[in-house]
């Protein structure tokens, strides 16, 4: 009796035993799911799994995972799952060490134990690892001119979480930076504001993005913007009045955003071509009947000019022109005469009813000493000379001609001779007196004359 009872109890502690081993090995059942399993090589971010371990028993157990391979693997101390859950859910993250030499999906062996136990599970986690440089896309939107703000596009299509991060942008185009969040794959756009003291230059700009990830890393790399061309050339023209001429100012901006030539033409005639002067000198000129057509050409970047300067000045030919009429004034001031001679006649009543007119002739030195000065007046051919003279009488009377020699004059004296003539037959309708003429010789010993008025004389008032 007591040797079945000692055989009932040891087969009752087979049978504990066996299913306490049972429970311990359903101990270790469990699922995984990936939560982030893409890891960055410059990165120290782990790659992130769910562990879910179903519940069915009725004490509270320690569970611990390791690896013995080259890879960090959290939780590193066991972690608690209690017996009254329905489930248990265990992040675990998982970095590989030497990822820096790494590209690729990886499968790492990691081991899963229930402390009071001997029982270990070996499972794998895998992993892809990846340079930023393929996780982080990016992208520019084309820039107008008139953008006031650079539209930077950065999206993520991996399974990694890169958190908070810092964008410096730096380039010709724009400086600055911007704090950001990775998208999770997604896309986010990033808004860069334009230096707006420099004209934008269509064609294509490198742009340096720097990425400060994780508070460890400065992940760097060049995108390429483009600026698509805009073409504008504005012209100006203005007008500078000055004494004896004008100045023409041309301009031509380019208010685009490309390197562009710049033309300016211009006409002039020839005689303005001649007095004409220019800033620049123009780049062709070519003969057009009687014009000359000038031309200036001239690349210029976005917000530069081409200002031609187009000044005709008449001073010269002004001046040419005025000496002319001053030599022209002084030559006939020379060539004037130096002595004035000025004819007048009056009527006289005569009892007898006979025609008779009393001369008088007037001379004046206006200039310097004269010599050898002759007056020589003539009567009408139907006329007499009375032959009684005033002071000055007549040095020679020949027919109807009268001479009277003076000598010199000397500058500024004046002279009256006089005379009367007659005509028994009254004239019908008007006597005219011939111009008298004086002669002398000047300064230089020349001979000059000149000459009085004519008169009319009406015979029969």
């Amino acid at each position: 009796m007591a040797k079945s009872g000692f055989i009932i109890s040891i087969f009752l502690l087979s049978v504990l035993l066996i299913l306490g081993n049972i429970q311990d090995v359903s101990a270790l059942q469990y699922t995984k799911e990936a939560v982030h399993d893409v890891v960055a090589s410059e990165l120290k971010i782990p790659a992130t799994y769910k562990m879910i371990i179903p519940v069915g028993y009725d004490r509270d157990m320690y569970y611990k995972v390791y690896s013995l391979v080259n890879i960090e693997l959290l939780p590193l101390t066991p972690f608690l799952v209690r017996a009254n859950e329905t489930n248990h859910t265990e992040i675990i993250s998982l970095l590989p060490i030497e990822r820096a030499e790494q590209k690729g999906t990886f499968a790492y062996a990691f081991y899963t134990k229930v402390e009071g136990t001997t029982d270990v599970k070996e499972d794998s986690l895998v992993v892809k690892v990846l340079p930023l440089r393929n996780i982080i896309q990016l992208f520019i939107q084309d820039l107008a001119k008139n953008d006031k703000s650079m539209i930077i596009t950065i999206s993520t299509n991996e399974n990694i979480d890169l958190g908070n991060a810092t964008l410096y942008v730096e380039s010709e185009i724009c400086k600055g930076s911007q704090n950001l969040i990775i998208p999770f794959k997604g896309k986010t756009n990033v808004n860069i504001p334009v230096d707006s003291s420099k004209p934008l230059l269509s064609g294509i700009h490198p742009i340096k993005l720097t990425f400060w990830l994780n508070n460890e890393y400065n992940y760097t790399t060049i995108v390429n913007a483009t600026i698509t061309e805009f073409s504008s050339i504005t012209s100006k023209q203005d007008y500078k009045r000055s004494f004896f001429g004008f100045t023409t100012i041309i301009t031509r901006t380019n208010e685009g955003n490309t390197v562009k030539l710049a033309v300016i033409d211009l006409n002039k005639n020839r005689f303005e071509r001649a007095f004409t002067s220019y800033n620049i000198a123009p780049t062709k000129e070519q003969d057009e009947n009687f014009f000359v057509k000038q031309t200036w050409e001239k690349e210029i970047s976005p917000g530069e000019s081409l200002t031609v300067e187009v000044t005709t000045d008449y001073t010269i030919p002004i001046i040419i022109l005025g000496l002319l009429i001053i030599s022209a004034v002084a030559l006939i001031i020379l060539r004037r005469p130096r002595i004035i001679v000025r004819k007048k006649a009056i009527k006289m009543k005569t009892t007898s009813g006979i025609f008779a007119v009393k001369v008088i002739l007037f001379l004046k030195n206006i200039s310097q000493e004269a010599k050898e000065v002759t007056l020589i007046d003539t009567i009408p051919g139907i006329s007499h000379v009375y032959e009684k003279f005033g002071a000055a009488k007549p040095d020679k009377i020949e027919g109807n001609r009268l001479t009277w020699r003076f000598g010199t004059i000397l500058p500024g004296e004046e002279l009256v001779v006089s005379y009367v003539i007659y005509s028994k037959t009254k004239p019908f309708g008007t006597v005219t007196l011939p111009e008298a003429v004086v002669h002398y010789l000047n300064q230089r010993d020349k001979r000059r004359y000149s000459k009085s008025n004519s008169i009319l004389v009406i015979s029969n008032d």
